[in-house]
């Protein structure tokens, strides 16, 4: 599958994008804006919740997908995927990083994180990452 086709499949969804590395979050997010129909962007865990918060209250409405890295400033990507379980028991969380130790991996696991990919991010990858979340939205809509 090509971006164009994985646009026609996925391109409907409005996605929240966390992390605190500004060039892996510039280029990243330039790559999921051409896959989905909204992207918002943020740089730490608490300014991701907060964006999340926002969204909802404008929107009456949650992200389809939040994609955050693990390891931030303010508050990291295993808070900030438990802070919005509390508020979306539902909602489909990806991760994003660098880091694979077991008992983080394991922490996500008991959270209901939908998928978790290495950094550097392989397209490949994240196709099967972001198809497999397609079809679990799919049943759950």
């Amino acid at each position: 599958m090509d971006m164009n086709n994985l646009k026609d499949v996925v391109g409907k969804y409005k996605v929240l994008y966390v992390e605190d590395d500004e060039t892996v979050l510039s280029k990243v997010s330039r790559m999921f804006r051409e896959i989905f129909k909204v992207v918002d962007t943020a740089t730490n865990g608490i300014e991701g919740l907060e964006q999340y918060k926002k969204y909802y209250q404008q929107n009456n409405f949650h992200y389809d997908i939040v994609i955050t890295d693990i390891n931030m400033p303010k508050m990291n990507g295993v808070e900030l995927s438990k802070e919005i379980r509390k508020i979306s028991p539902h909602q489909e969380i990806f991760i994003i990083s660098a880091h694979n130790e077991s008992n983080i991996l394991q922490e996500l696991i008991n959270i209901g994180v939908s998928t978790f990919i290495h950094k550097p991010i392989k397209f490949d990858d994240l196709l099967k990452s972001i198809l497999k979340i397609h079809s679990s939205l799919q049943t759950t809509k």
